[in-house]
């Protein structure tokens, strides 16, 4: 569900960020098809421990988590550069029913995804489940704070809130990612 879900979203978004100008939008696009490899690399890790036998792995989590923890990493910076870049430019985004409709649509299927593989995470302690669950948690906040901002920006004239709410989620994006590259199994 989630390799599906982030294909149509992520491509969709991009293009529609692209086009709109919104930076939260285009950093919801990335992020979702990051969290697409990251479903792809979860993916391949559990059907390898199915065919074992459900034999853990450490050397698989390892590597599963140290591609997610990058993958994540690579979006903060995405997100990063592309929203100082249009901080800098004082790009406004333009508002679209399309945009809307996508990102609301985008908060519960990724809240739902999130809890679900947090709980399996926490089951099979699983660094690199938990890291990709957190890449779903930062989806549905940048769903949210595409929204939030378009909001501001039409009632209040707040150009920049895009730029800087997008800056703001990035803290998570690295906190896990680093987390997720140090690839030990889950605490809790």
């Amino acid at each position: 569900m989630t390799i599906a879900w982030t294909i149509v979203a992520g491509l969709a978004s991009l293009a529609a960020g692209s086009i709109l100008h919104s930076i939260s939008l285009e950093a919801f696009g990335a992020d979702s098809l990051v969290e697409c490899a990251c479903a792809g690399v979860l993916l391949r890790r559990l059907k390898r421990e199915m065919r074992a036998g459900w034999e853990p792995s450490s050397g698989e989590e390892r590597r599963a988590a140290r591609i997610v923890g990058a993958l994540l990493l690579c979006a903060a910076v995405y997100i990063t550069a592309y929203a100082l870049w249009n901080l800098t430019q004082h790009h406004r985004p333009e508002r679209a029913l399309f945009g809307m409709v996508l990102t609301t649509l985008s908060i519960p299927v990724m809240a739902l995804l999130a809890n679900g593989k947090l709980r399996i995470a926490r089951a099979i302690q699983s660094r690199a489940l938990r890291a990709d669950a957190i890449g779903n948690v930062v989806c549905w906040y940048l769903a949210a704070m595409v929204l939030v901002s378009v909001f501001l920006d039409w009632r209040f004239g707040l150009w920049w809130i895009d730029g800087v709410a997008s800056i703001a989620i990035v803290a998570l994006l690295v906190y896990e990612g680093v987390k997720a590259w140090q690839a030990s199994p889950v605490d809790a």
